[in-house]
């Protein structure tokens, strides 16, 4: 029997006890009436009187305390977010909590008197059955399953399934039941551990050497050496060695000749907990290297090592050279000075010479940006997958608490996900530059509905920009309505993607406009916004790989300088063209044409 029943029964009672006292008195003062005075009748009756008083004192507020534990029940009952239910011995459902029509859209009455697994998924009907006869067999007192479960809209939840065995309770006499809807978090763990494949994908198919260690520390609590953890197949072949021959060695077990540079650096890394990079020679190997080493989380040590040796030599082939035009015309100066009569031949020379060593420098120039832009485009990828790297791993461990709160949960597991799709973004985005690059990104043309597909676009941004006080809107002339444009439809997406998104990151407050036009046999596309613009010599290199406006663009909105890159090839990829005018404080307006064949 419930909480509830048990109370209404209980208040009934006590009412019914009332009754009858009451028809006792009244039987009582007929029989007395035969045999008493009028004053002794009307004494006694007073005094019943006050005796029925002090019975209702104390009854009515009982049976009020009654009535008030029974409608906080229900209530709790209501509100809780566990479904509640009580099962007999037999596995029929006895009792089921209102707010199982809430969770599951069944109503109480539609379960009761019904079997327990009527509503299991089929393939899990056996070993559910199977446990609960476990229970109600006393092989055990408690069991924690998790199992589907079919909701009257006819697709199947996973739930959180405890059973706990009251059979001998006198009020309960049954198993008593909670479960709650776990869908979401079966989910979120389905995701992160495809997060974590991809991890391990980029890990073992990087084109660098990279490596996990475990800190080994002192007495002292400073790192002494780095134990092995994992190494990629691109460091077994650099070093010549394989995984299973380094498993359970340290560093300095493995090569005793580690460079104290490199032990310097990993302990600058873990003793700062900020990423350094180093560029070395290594005598061992007879290899140069540029090492960037990090700390993944508390007493783990990565590094990544990017072999330089090629560079490295040309770079010092490069120093001989000039060395050795230096020394030629300072030669030919001389030659120049003691034969006058062959001035103007020597002269000539002389010039193409001068021609040869800007060249050279313009080279070396060229070189040293190439360097510069290698080394940014370093230091932003591994800020940007190592951010959402530690999100995933630091909030992954969080999701293990057994009694974290659910919403908590929920708000952890959404944060995972984004990080994920932040890390596949950012691996795409280099992926795509990669097949740009090689001419390897194919055109797929199909018949494109221009006011559907502008509309799609403007409804995804507007979500994520309701909670701010920015704007956006859709400004299209009359030719583009039912307008059909034949071109790549995943690369103009992504286009108009990567501009609104842009134009938004940079938008604190104001208006987005996102405008369509027909310009003769052209469609011509514009995303205006009232950002922070750009300067004249911002805009000169905001197209090119790597780059963003200024060094603090990256540090405050984050990014790889890549998207207005990917565009831009898009663009002339689809045979159109684009063009870009801002104000530094007043905003940017981006805009670009395709043929509509």
């Amino acid at each position: 029997m419930c909480f509830c029943s048990k109370y209404i029964l209980l208040k009934n009672c006590i009412l019914e006890r009332l009754r009858r006292s009451y028809l006792f008195f009244l039987e009582t003062v007929a029989y007395m009436s035969l045999k008493k005075s009028y004053d002794e009748l009307e004494q006694e009756l007073i005094l019943a009187k006050q005796a029925i008083s002090k019975l209702k004192a104390n009854v009515i507020p009982k049976a009020s305390a009654l009535a008030d534990g029974e409608a906080k029940f229900k209530a709790m009952m209501e509100n809780v977010s566990d479904v509640i239910g009580i099962i007999d011995a037999q596995g029929i459902t006895t009792y089921k909590s209102p707010n199982v029509e809430k969770v599951f859209g069944w109503k109480p009455e539609e379960l009761l008197g019904k079997g327990a697994v009527d509503h299991v998924h089929p393939e899990d009907k056996e070993w559910v059955t199977k446990a609960f006869m476990e229970v109600i067999g006393g092989e055990a007192e408690r069991l924690n399953i998790e199992f589907r479960y079919l909701k009257k809209d006819g697709d199947y939840a996973w739930v959180e399934f405890n059973l706990f065995n009251n059979l001998d309770n006198p009020y309960i006499q049954g198993l008593l039941i909670n479960y709650r809807d776990i869908s979401e978090r079966k989910k979120a763990d389905q995701d992160l551990l495809e997060s974590e494949e991809r991890f391990r994908m980029l890990f073992t198919n990087m084109d660098d050497t990279s490596s996990l260690y475990e800190v080994v520390l002192g007495e002292e609590g400073e790192p002494i050496d780095y134990r092995f953890l994992a190494i990629n197949p691109v460091f077994e072949a650099a070093l010549g060695v394989k995984s299973s021959d380094l498993k359970g060695k340290t560093l300095l077990e493995a090569f005793p000749k580690t460079e104290q540079i490199w032990l310097d650096t990993f302990r600058k890394a873990y003793k700062t907990g900020k990423s350094q990079r180093v560029e070395d020679y290594s005598q061992e190997l007879d290899m140069y290297f540029e090492i960037i080493a990090y700390i993944p989380q508390e007493g783990l040590l990565s590094m990544i090592g990017v072999d330089i040796t090629e560079r490295k030599k040309a770079q010092i082939k490069e120093r001989e050279n000039q060395e050795k035009l230096k020394e030629q015309n300072e030669e030919y100066l001389a030659i120049n000075e003691e034969l006058n009569e062959r001035n103007d031949e020597y002269s000539i020379l002389n010039a193409e010479y001068k021609k040869q060593n800007e060249a050279l420098l313009k080279a070396m120039d060229k070189a040293k940006e190439s360097d510069i832009l290698k080394s940014t485009f370093l230091q932003i990828m591994s800020h940007e997958i190592r951010t959402p790297m530690n999100a995933i791993y630091g909030f992954s461990e969080l999701l293990t608490e057994p009694e974290l709160d659910e919403g908590i949960r929920m708000e952890y597991s959404k944060i995972v996900r984004n990080s994920s799709e932040q890390l596949l973004a950012v691996v795409s985005n280099v992926l795509i530059v990669s097949s740009l690059e090689t001419k390897q990104e194919q055109v797929v043309k199909e018949e494109v509905l221009v006011d559907k597909m502008l509309d799609e676009l403007l409804t995804i941004f507007m979500a994520d920009a309701k909670s701010s006080k920015l704007k956006l809107s859709l400004c299209k002339d009359e030719a583009t309505n039912q307008l059909k444009l034949t071109t790549d439809r995943t690369k103009l997406i992504q286009i108009l993607t990567n501009l609104i998104a842009n134009a938004v990151k940079f938008t604190h407050d104001g208006e987005v406009v996102l405008g369509c036009s027909l310009k003769k046999d052209c469609v011509k596309f514009e995303v205006k916004d009232s950002g922070i613009g750009m300067s004249q010599e911002e805009l000169e290199v905001v197209f090119e790989q790597f780059r963003q406006a200024n060094k603090s663009i990256q540090k405050t909105y984050g990014g790889t300088g890549l998207g207005l890159t990917i565009s831009k090839a898009f663009v002339e990829l689809l045979g159109g063209t684009i063009g870009i005018e801002s104000v530094l404080g007043q905003g940017t307006v981006v805009s670009f044409t395709l043929p509509l064949t």
